[in-house]
């Protein structure tokens, strides 16, 4: 059911340059994915850090003016917890390893991407230079400085955190596309917690940020992408504590920023592939048996997998079917071992009538491809 890309991994830590000196990239994955002027365009989360001193562990923080700020703890501190890849406890306070912001690359075919080079930077949350890019626009200027201009633009094409909500860094974006707009939910991570937050574009060059959509604790916010009966849909799940867990949830909107009507519809299951958490993947495919979804499951010991869902088409807080065993598991050499090994994650495909070509993040370290059937997926659905 499940054709990997023969060039997995199609983007490792080596093809994306930091997005400033100082910092290296330690992983890149988990892309959101969409079409936009006749290319396959990838929203990748890269995950930085400083090169690391022996004997010490240091990491970025972003101020709200959007500076970076690094901190730096002696290894030997007993009040250090390391026992996380992902993480850092001291004293009390949890911070990342790594601050994640998102990153644009396309392609001609949906394998091989690279960066755009001459399309604009969006530097959201840094400071950007419009007099600069106005200059280079209305330039009468000689070629030599037209040049200059133009080569001083064509930086890596970034979004960053921005304000006292996202200063541990964005992470994990999805793109929906609605009523002829670009919708970007993500998720927004800092000491406050993790967030929701959305953001909208027409032309990839100018946003609109929304700010948080979801409050604390929740993630994994995938948009329907038409309405039912008059309201919007999403997927969310928020994480319980001491009750409840991490469950997929469905919400319904007016106007994509105000949520309610949250309703549980997919809860985990003991001793199986999913039994600790679940989480919605990219936005659902509308076909004729019902909202087709892939969503991740993980277990105690932080598997992850890939399954699916079919909701009803008119109440999709509805589940007719889930899949019982994973769609999808880690078992080649670049899903198993890694950053945090193990692991395969969607949020992002590209739907062509039956064929979904599906883009994960492995080993929370590297993105790969597959391709998969809407047809094979509903007959294994039953």
């Amino acid at each position: 059911m499940i054709k990997r890309f023969t060039q997995n991994p199609i983007l490792t830590t080596k093809d994306i340059p930091p997005s400033q000196p100082g910092l290296i990239v330690e992983c890149v994955l988990n892309p959101g994915a969409f079409q936009f002027e006749g290319k396959i365009w990838l929203l990748l989360r890269v995950a930085e850090r400083p090169v690391q001193v022996e004997g010490e562990i240091s990491f970025p923080v972003l101020r709200t003016d959007g500076t970076m700020e690094i901190m730096k703890f002696n290894k030997s501190d007993p009040d250090l917890n390391l026992s996380d890849a992902r993480m850092i406890g001291y004293k009390g306070k949890t911070y990342l390893t790594t601050i994640s912001h998102l990153r644009l690359v396309c392609s001609e075919d949906g394998i091989n991407f690279s960066e755009d080079i001459g399309h604009w930077t969006l530097d959201i949350g840094h400071k950007i230079n419009l007099d600069k890019k106005q200059k280079f626009e209305n330039s009468n200027s000689t070629n030599t400085e037209h040049e200059l201009l133009k080569s001083d633009l064509r930086r890596p094409t970034t979004i960053f955190g921005s304000g006292n909500l996202e200063t541990f860094g964005i992470e994990d974006c999805r793109v929906s596309f609605i009523n002829k707009k670009y919708y970007l939910t993500y998720t927004q991570v800092s000491e406050n917690g993790v967030g929701v937050g959305l953001m909208h574009t027409t032309d990839w060059c100018n946003f609109h940020r929304e700010g948080m959509i979801l409050s604390p604790h929740n993630k994994d916010c995938a948009l329907f992408e038409e309405k039912i009966n008059e309201k919007y849909y999403c997927f969310h799940r928020p994480s319980g504590i001491g009750l409840g867990g991490n469950y997929i949830w469905i919400a319904e909107s007016n106007d994509l920023v105000h949520w309610g009507n949250h309703k549980c519809i997919i809860q985990t299951r003991a001793g199986t592939w999913d039994a600790a958490r679940v989480g919605a993947g990219a936005a659902p495919i509308k076909t004729e048996k019902g909202w087709l979804a892939i969503y991740h499951g993980a277990d105690a010991q932080h598997r992850y997998c890939l399954g699916a869902i079919l909701l009803d088409l008119k109440d999709p807080s509805k589940v007719i079917a889930r899949s019982k065993e994973p769609l999808m598991q880690p078992s080649e050499p670049y899903e198993l071992t890694g950053f945090f090994g193990n692991v395969i994650f969607t949020n992002g495909h590209i739907v062509n009538g039956d064929e979904i070509t599906m883009y994960y993040g492995a080993s929370d370290e590297v993105i790969c491809g597959a391709v998969l059937s809407i047809k094979e997926i509903l007959a294994d659905l039953g």
